[in-house]
């Protein structure tokens, strides 16, 4: 067996990107599902956060009691 010196860290690290490419180019399809996924997760989140700063504003500016408000109390 030859022995063709040490490995640099360059090389590691290059070679490390070479196979999680080629991991995430087989599994194309899980990648999408779960970035699909993150996503919608993250809009609802998004979407969630809007509404109670509308609510909390309506309550504390407005002095509005209505539903959306009403679950700010509990």
């Amino acid at each position: 067996m030859r022995y063709y010196g040490p490995i640099s860290g360059d090389r590691v690290i290059i070679l490390i990107a070479l196979a999680l490419s080629i991991i995430m180019l087989f599994n194309l399809r899980a990648v999408a599902t779960f970035v699909a996924y993150e996503g919608n997760a993250l809009s609802e989140m998004q979407s969630r956060q809007a509404e109670a700063k509308l609510a909390a504003f309506r309550y504390y500016v407005l002095g509005d009691d209505g539903q959306e408000t009403a679950v700010l109390h509990r």
